[in-house]
């Protein structure tokens, strides 16, 4: 039996040249990076969804995250490591009703992202595996 599928495939990448190249700032040291900025980031993305047949409002998907490690302070004397992230996403609609399961962080990584809190440079926790349910109606 054949299908009909609609396949969309979103992406995004970052990549920054951050290192301090005037000569006449003392808040920045020359040569070091921006605090809390990864080097590179970007996400890819996938999803099917079946527009016919047995398997006719069925979607699933899944995608991939990533970014380098990034520097904390000023001058650059902590880094942050990279990370990478793999979720999951299927979904079943029928009528005006829908129901979706997304999983985040399927491995359960551990991984740690930085920022500025009271100008402490700081880490924090990426968030553990998550598992979110929806049930939708539209009308």
């Amino acid at each position: 039996m054949r299908h009909t599928t609609r396949e969309t495939i979103a992406h995004d990448r970052h990549a920054r040249q951050n290192r301090h190249e005037h000569t006449r700032d003392n808040a920045f040291p020359i040569g070091d990076g921006l605090p809390r900025v990864p080097g590179h980031s970007g996400r890819i993305a996938i999803r099917y969804r079946f527009l016919d047949g047995g398997m006719r409002g069925l979607g699933v998907g899944a995608s991939v995250s990533a970014a380098s490690g990034a520097e904390l302070t000023l001058p650059n004397s902590y880094r942050s490591d990279s990370y990478v992230i793999f979720d999951a996403q299927a979904s079943y609609e029928t009528g005006p009703y829908r129901i979706a399961l997304s999983v985040q962080n399927l491995a359960d990584d551990r991984y740690f992202l930085p920022y500025q809190y009271l100008g402490q440079a700081v880490v924090r926790p990426g968030a553990p595996r998550s598992a979110y349910l929806t049930i939708g109606l539209r009308f």
